[in-house]
């Protein structure tokens, strides 16, 4: 095919030869400017004409003598056409003027008779609605064997007569059949008829079409992401992608593939891994969700966990185009009751039974500084050796106070004071657009958020973009990508979530006057009264107000990210490619403690000691405390690679896709932290202490001994990872019917040691598609696509982090009692670390009917082994257990995604889409040291259990309680026991995962002319979690504050009605054993189903019709309203929110309320 080239001589595609005259056939357009006559070559004259003027101009380079002089008359007043023909003049071509377009051609014939003889036609072709460009698109001339295919651009150029018919072909999409006019230009539209298999695939080392992949590969598309750029990352990805799992925030693709080494996805920003991810989502163009290890395995070693791929959006060849979205989102206040907690009267109810039965006996509260609640406080007025001696009148006393504090309550208070209406906001502008040597994206974004609680936070994100490509040369392109962000966070106060969980219920924050009331329940109340009356202590009281007032904690982020890359086209289709990126990743934490506030009351109470001058010797300064802590990351990556990416054959069948090349990244991670006390913000000073002495300890007021350890605040990390890596991949597809594709690489790593045998970790994949559809023998015209997919590869991955080396790893510690420091073993030798392995099977059918239906059935299995687990050692080793490769693991299931419209017009579109995951996991090998089972595996401690999911539940087997209200549990022969000492890992039951089995969604989608109409429902089915229930001991450190304690057995017969036990006597709670909590909180009446279905998002956008913006300098305008968790179903009886809560202790978090976001998008 000849070279065609757009404006001169290093231009793009070219145009076609037209009329028979030296003419420029046009509507006349007059020049502006008055230029003296020039003599230049015809080339340069273009060029003025286009800068001047701001034409596009097409020729055939072959056609046009561009180094010949010429002079050219730019007289103001004179025509265009003149002008050029002046350009023109004695080469035997024509031209012709279309807009701001200019063609130019040879003659047809020398007596300017039209004949029908052949022209170049150049065009793009585009898909219906979103007008992106569809590659791959082959255009045939009727009965003639010219041929064409359109680039990543789709742009095209053919030879073709007027009178031929162009017949335009491409996967997916509907054939269109154009006949050759007498234009030069023709640009065609096409419409999609199954989405998913014409999506232009990035893997991060590949582009190309969906059908020519054999993995299981899905894409969230430029047009889903622009519809809910107001969400997060998290929600776009949550219920889009069958397979991939957001969950507690967490994610997960098909369950994950490691016990140890991590089980997040790798994520890859614009070919790169990197430290910090987009936080706006318009910046994204699309997303690719990498599955199988036909997909995965280019990645290597990263990619056992599969991958997500985001790319950013990058300039065009258009005009400058201005872009401004922005968002608004707030969030409803959080309900308080959603923590179920415990009332007052459910509180002092409790106490006074406590007391009755004799736990409360004088001295009780004054054999140590631990706190009590306001009702205990009232009791240790009335402690007594037998309580049945206490006279009527002081029990009424006793009790009327009691009452009087049940009627209180600080919900208003902490629902005015300390919850609020979250905020979050984002704004971003742009600049974007490009010709035919320089594309450009230029992008600012903010965003500002707070959160659900007044903890004093404030988050300011700022960032800015940039990618440029220039054409250097026709076959020369630089390629920049320059980022960074600054986050500059005000934390706040922290610890307010758990404080207010933790609160009790009448404990007020304040009196009636708005003075703050301190809160004693940490410390003992006359302790403290006494330590700041008799020798100047701080007080050990607490508000919650004041903490908030008083906290100062601020992180600052910075992230910087430049990449290069130069792509060299050698010949039409190969391509080498050299990519370079450096990213440089710094957080840094300043809390400052005041020493008004609890924490610095309590660590400056806690070393001070009387002296004999009345007052206090401060062994630790008087003052603030600063601490400090910063994390920092250097890496880069350097890629040299060539690709090569053509057609072949007569008619095209021949499609090959191939990359080769080599990798090295190394990553560079270092922190460090310290602390300085007696600190001064004015001055910036701070005091020394005697660290050594402190160790040794101090004796306090009451005779007990305190130490301070200054290491356990100071310290430093630092570790290197080096990889080196090569790669091949190609994919080869015959007749748009049969692809196969293979991939290899081998990844080493500086942490294996320095034997090739465990340091090259070879990874592969195998993969094959059949196109039913395209077979001749395949005549059944509903189905209108039926493609079949399998794959099978192994791919790897191994633990970053340093906590297991094949070295062995110790830690420096001082002893107080040998007064000299000793070196404690934490990590054991293992010289045959090996890269953890998964082998991958997966199989998938496309299919389409009507072109209404479509979607995607895919089954796997994964075989993870070479697992690092705990296992069992010879302990003449020095050590009874280790960190091994020894661990094995199964994953399999089943995915399906399903799309229909059911209803499309012109004017009115509906649109279902279903999403189906099912994914069991089993560990199949893991030789766990387990020691005593009945306490660590039904607390979560004991993990990674053999013959079980990873992320089993364990309880203990309920029998009910007994007619005194006592838990009972089974043992494995069916005999009921109280004492859980007596219980083995036999006895024990497997109640479930905590990790869902079935999940997906289920989105309705609905358009009437501009009006888009978005339902989403999520859905998660098949997991467990446990519900919190009380210990019913007034003996534990931390208080019973679940409201369960309301229905807690009170008399006989109870037990046929509840499952809370009682409040035991003093015989019940030391004859069943101290252990009495763990059947109460850890047993299997205590199992709740997780199921659960929640109407994620409902959207409604509106886009202005162009029309209405025409004579505007608005090009585009898009409003969108926006509801988040709308609507909630629980399996549970309790209405708890799965999302909300720890699934292993039932401890609750503020559920994510209703939410509001309403956005613009305005384009110039």
């Amino acid at each position: 095919m000849r070279n065609y080239r757009k404006n001169a001589k290093h231009s793009g595609i070219a145009c076609l030869m037209l009329s028979a005259l030296l003419t420029c056939h046009a509507p006349q357009v007059f020049a502006t400017t008055s230029e003296p006559v020039k003599e230049q070559t015809v080339s340069a004259a273009l060029n003025y004409v286009k800068s001047k003027w701001g034409y596009s101009i097409w020729y055939n380079v072959s056609d046009v003598n561009l180094n010949r002089k010429v002079s050219v008359d730019y007289t103001k007043g004179k025509s265009i056409n003149s002008i050029l023909n002046e350009i023109l003049a004695g080469q035997n071509l024509v031209c012709q003027i279309k807009g701001k377009a200019i063609v130019i051609k040879k003659k047809e014939n020398a007596n300017g008779n039209a004949k029908a003889t052949a022209q170049t036609i150049i065009g793009k072709v585009t898909e219906t609605g979103s007008n992106e460009p569809i590659v791959g698109c082959i255009i045939k001339v009727k009965g003639k064997k010219n041929m064409a295919i359109t680039d990543i651009n789709g742009n095209y150029s053919i030879n073709a007569a007027p009178g031929d018919e162009l017949v335009f072909s491409c996967l997916q999409y509907d054939s269109v059949t154009k006949k050759v006019s007498h234009s030069s230009v023709v640009n065609i539209n096409m419409t999609n008829t199954s989405i998913d298999l014409g999506d232009v695939v990035v893997t991060g080392y590949q582009t190309m079409k969906k059908f020519n992949m054999t993995g299981a590969v899905n894409v969230i598309s430029k047009e889903q992401i622009d519809l809910r750029s107001t969400n997060s990352l998290e929600s776009v990805l949550e219920g889009a992608v069958p397979g991939l799992t957001v969950y507690n925030d967490e994610y997960r693709i098909r369950g994950g593939a490691s016990l140890n080494a991590g089980n997040s996805p790798l994520f890859i920003v614009d070919n790169f891994e990197v430290e910090q991810m987009p936080t706006n989502m318009d910046q994204i163009e699309t997303i690719t969700v990498l599955k199988d290890a036909a997909a995965t395995a280019i990645w290597g070693s990263r990619a056992a966990n599969g991958v997500i791929v985001i790319t950013t959006k990058k300039g065009k060849q258009e005009a400058p185009r201005i872009s401004y979205s922005g968002n608004f989102r707030v969030n409803a206040k959080p309900d308080y009751d959603d923590l179920h907690r415990a009332s007052s009267a459910d509180i002092v109810n409790y106490d006074r039974d406590a007391f009755m039965g004799g736990y409360y006996y004088p001295g009780f509260f004054d054999y140590g500084t631990n706190g009590y609640s306001l009702s205990q406080e009232i009791l240790k007025d009335y402690l007594a050796d037998d309580v049945s001696t206490i006279p009527a009148t002081t029990l009424a006393e006793m009790n009327s106070r009691l009452d009087a504090l049940a009627q209180r309550s600080n919900k208003k208070q902490i629902e005015d004071n300390l919850l609020r209406n979250a905020f979050k906001q984002n704004h971003m502008v742009s600049i974007s657009g490009g010709g035919e040597r320089v594309n450009y994206f230029l992008s600012g974004s903010y965003t500002g958020s707070n959160s659900s609680y007044k903890q004093g936070d404030q988050n300011n994100l700022f960032e800015i973009n940039s990618r440029i490509s220039y054409k250097l040369l026709d076959n020369l392109t630089l390629r920049t990508n320059i980022y960074s962000a600054f986050a500059n966070n005000k934390n706040g106060y922290t610890s307010l979530s758990s404080d207010i969980y933790n609160m009790y219920p009448f404990q007020m924050l304040l009196d009636e006057s708005g003075n703050r009331i301190y809160d004693y329940s940490g410390f003992n109340h006359a302790f403290s009264d006494s330590m700041v009356k008799d020798y100047g202590y701080y007080s050990q009281g607490k508000n919650l107000l004041e903490e908030v007032d008083l906290a100062s904690n601020k992180t600052k982020t910075n992230d910087y990210k430049v990449a290069f890359g130069l792509d060299y086209r050698v010949w039409d289709g190969i391509t080498l490619s050299a990519d370079y990126q450096y990213e440089k990743y710094q957080s840094t934490t300043n809390q400052v403690r005041s020493k008004k506030s609890y924490y610095g009351r309590n660590q400056i109470n806690y070393m001070a000691v009387p002296n004999d001058n009345g007052g206090l010797t401060y062994n630790l300064p008087n003052g603030d405390i600063y601490d400090h802590s910063q994390s920092n990351a250097d890496a880069w990556v350097m890629k040299l690679g060539a690709t090569l990416n053509r057609n072949f054959g007569t008619n095209g069948e021949h499609y090959v896709n191939a990359v080769a090349g080599f990798e090295m990244r190394s990553r560079h991670s270092y922190s460090d932290k310290y602390r300085k006390l007696g600190y001064d913000g004015q001055t910036l000073s701070w005091q020394p202490i005697d660290q050594v002495a402190l160790k040794d300890g101090v004796t306090w007021w009451n005779g007990d001994t305190h130490r301070y350890y200054a290491d356990n605040y100071d310290g430093f990390g630092d570790v290197e990872n080096k990889e080196l890596s090569y790669f091949l991949s190609a994919t080869y597809t015959y007749d748009n019917r049969y692809t196969g594709s293979a991939s290899l690489r081998f990844d080493e790593s500086n942490l294996f040691g320095v034997s090739h045998k465990y340091r090259r970790n070879p990874i592969y994949a195998f993969g094959a598609s059949w196109n039913i559809k395209n077979e001749k023998f395949f005549h059944f015209d509903p189905i209108t696509t039926l493609l079949l997919r399998a794959s099978f590869g192994l791919t790897g991955n191994f633990d970053r982090s340093g906590a297991t080396t094949p070295v062995m790893v110790g830690r420096k510690t001082y002893l107080p009692a040998i007064n000299d420091y000793v070196v404690r073993l934490t990590t054991p030798p293992n010289p045959k670390l090996r890269w953890e392995r998964n082998r991958s099977v997966n199989l998938s059918l496309d299919f389409g009917v009507w072109n209404r239906i479509n979607g995607t059935l895919t089954y796997y299995n994964n075989y993870c082994y070479d697992l690092l687990g705990n296992t069992l050692v010879d302990p003449t080793n020095g050590y009874e257990s280790a960190t091994i490769n020894a661990a094995d693991m199964r994953n399999h299931g089943w995915e399906l995604e399903l799309s229909g419209d059911v209803i499309k017009t012109k004017d009115f579109d509906w649109n279902l889409r279903w999403i189906f995951s099912y994914n069991k996991n089993k560990i199949t090998k893991n030789n766990t040291q387990e020691s005593s089972p009945e306490i660590n595996r039904v607390t979560g401690t004991t993990k990674f259990i053999e013959g079980y999911a990873r992320e089993a539940v364990w309880s203990y087997r309920w029998a009910g309680l007994d007619e005194n209200g006592e838990p009972m549990v089974y043992k494995k022969n069916g005999e009921k026991t109280y004492d859980i000492s007596e219980l083995g890992a036999e006895d024990l039951v497997y109640s479930g995962t905590y990790q869902p089995k079935y999940n997906g969604s289920l989105t309705s989608s609905m358009r009437y002319k501009n009006f888009t109409l978005n339902l989403m429902f999520t859905y998660n089915f098949g997991h467990v979690f446990r519900a919190e229930y009380p210990s019913m001991n007034p003996y534990e450190t931390s208080p019973d504050l679940s409201d369960k304690i309301a229905n807690r057995w009170m008399k006989s017969g109870d037990e046929a009605y509840t499952d809370i036990a009682c409040l035991p006597t003093m015989e019940n709670l030391w004859a069943h054993t101290y252990y009495r909590n763990y059947p109460i909180q850890y047993s299997s009446n205590s199992i709740r189903k997780g199921d659960m279905i929640r109407l994620r998002e409902i959207l409604l956008n509106y886009e202005f019709p162009k029309s209405l913006l025409r004579g505007t300098f608005v090009k585009r305008l898009s409003l969108t309203a926006q509801m988040n968790n709308v609507w909630l179903w629980t399996a549970n009886k309790e209405g708890y929110d799965p999302e909300a809560l720890d699934p292993l202790t039932g401890s609750l978090t503020l559920p994510a309320p209703f939410s509001f976001t309403a956005g613009v998008k305005i384009e110039f």
